[in-house]
């Protein structure tokens, strides 16, 4: 089972996204999930490493004592569509950062 998980992520009170991987910090995706909204996100996306596709956000190496912010921008994150091996997938961009959220969704635009 993964210990890779991915999050987008949307901070009102500071007005910004991120997104955040962790990579063998916790066993479960909503232990990360529940960290985060603890501090004060709303969760956008959460996915583990067998439901994403990097676009230009590539996986970290293990590392159980840390959440690695991968990317980040001003207001909330923006979805488009992205072509990947001929089939087209609803994106997420936080800032630079591209990837896919989930993998067996294929299909119209954003």
């Amino acid at each position: 089972m993964t210990q890779y998980f991915r999050v987008t992520a949307y901070d009102p009170g500071e007005g910004l996204s991120a997104i955040f991987d962790s990579n063998g910090l916790y066993k479960n995706v909503w232990q990360l999930g529940s960290y985060l909204i603890g501090r004060g996100f709303e969760i956008l996306e959460i996915s583990t490493d067998e439901q994403f596709i990097d676009v230009n956000v590539g996986k970290v190496e293990p590392d159980p004592a840390h959440i690695l912010l991968r990317g980040h921008c001003r207001g909330k994150s923006a979805e488009l569509s992205k072509e990947v091996g001929g089939s087209v997938y609803r994106a997420i961009r936080v800032g630079d950062g591209i990837y896919i959220p989930d993998k067996s969704k294929t299909g119209g635009a954003v």
